[in-house]
């Protein structure tokens, strides 16, 4: 659960650390992000860092992102800007979040 919800509307930035490692699959790290079914979300940019063996940072550009109903929205969410990408919890929709 991250906490990137505010009532005001304005940018909320929230880092959170994946504690598990991660495999790449055909050299593709694939996140899902799932609404909480009573929540509704605006995503402005998603971001993933790599912290190398030797300590370093690097971040992983976003090669895709589909959207359960809107399709293709990596545009959406590659840059912070006001474009912002509409992610709803179940209880907002009928089909599943």
């Amino acid at each position: 659960m991250l906490d990137i919800h505010n009532v005001e509307g304005e940018d909320v930035i929230h880092e959170h650390k994946i504690t598990n490692s991660l495999k790449a699959i055909h050299g593709e790290y694939r996140l899902r992000l799932t609404e909480h079914q009573k929540t509704i979300s605006s995503i402005d940019q998603v971001k993933l860092l790599a912290k190398l063996k030797n300590g370093d940072e690097i971040i992983l550009h976003l090669v895709s992102a589909v959207h359960c109903k809107d399709g293709k929205v990596k545009r959406e969410l590659k840059f912070s800007d006001d474009i912002k990408t509409v992610i709803l919890g179940t209880d907002h929709k009928i089909s599943p979040s």
